[in-house]
């Protein structure tokens, strides 16, 4: 019987066998992140003015890896959300072409909304900016940050931010329970940081404060994201406090977190 030993390096498998030694080249399974920006001008009916509609996007080609249709699905569930405020949810292949058909259907539904209100788009024409984060840089989980503002009527626009963590072994986002042996412990050290960042006494009702937590207790959410050293939690407006209250970012260094941490961050 011939013995043969593999030996992988640096891409190249070293086989020998009866004391000769042969390479194969072994392909590495390659991660490609496209990115790009669509653009469209929204001009209002009587073409005297204008609003820009624009996205930043990031996506996977590469059909080799794991967690990359989850992370393509929910960028063309994202675009399609901004743009066309979910009325398309067909499967989409993303491209250039797809991201700029989002925007002219964006403007389009301005446009018909303009018509069917008599308003020439002077108070009332729509503005998008949205952007696509991809971070691939760690071993266990991919980064996906989506960000975007738009305006589409009324006193002021609106903005949201939503950052998930897609496991790359089985493509599942990763919520705080996945992370953390103990949440409860977690989110008393969060709200530690929370009440720091807003100058709040240990005894100071939250709801007096004006926050909106559900039963005027603190909470973590699952819209966090990893930078660098820390974990930073974020609220949109209108989740735990007025619009004029703005984002709220917590950051906690992971070093505070190490003991509840169930995987390396």
């Amino acid at each position: 019987m011939r013995l043969a030993i593999g030996l992988l390096i640096g891409g190249i498998a070293l086989v020998s066998s009866c004391g000769s030694t042969k390479e194969a080249v072994v392909e590495p399974i390659v991660s490609t992140i496209i990115t790009g920006k669509a653009e469209r001008i929204n001009l209002s009916v009587n073409s005297t003015d204008s609003a820009t509609c624009a996205i930043e996007y990031s996506y996977f080609t590469s059909s080799d890896l794991a967690y990359r249709d989850s992370i393509n699905q929910k960028v063309a569930d994202f675009a399609i959300n901004v743009t066309q405020f979910g009325r398309n949810q067909e499967k989409k292949i993303l491209s250039q072409a797809f991201f700029q058909a989002q925007l002219d259907s964006f403007v389009r539904i301005n446009r018909y909304d303009m018509d069917e209100t008599g308003d020439d788009g002077y108070n009332h024409l729509w503005e998008l900016e949205a952007y696509v984060e991809i971070d691939d840089s760690r071993d266990k989980f991919a980064q996906l940050q989506l960000t975007a503002w738009s305006y589409t009527g009324g006193a002021h626009g609106n903005g949201f931010t939503s950052t998930y963590l897609i496991n790359k072994s089985d493509a599942k986002t990763l919520k705080l329970e996945d992370l953390f042996s103990n949440i409860e412990a977690v989110t008393k050290i969060g709200e530690g940081y929370f009440r720091k960042l807003y100058e709040l006494e240990s005894d100071v009702d939250l709801d007096d404060a004006g926050f909106w937590f559900e039963n005027n207790t603190f909470h973590l959410n699952n819209n966090f994201s990893i930078s660098g050293d820390v974990i930073v939690f974020l609220y949109n407006s209108y989740e735990i406090a007025p619009y004029s209250g703005g984002q709220t970012e917590i950051e906690i260094p992971l070093e505070e977190l190490k003991d509840y941490l169930k995987i390396k961050l």
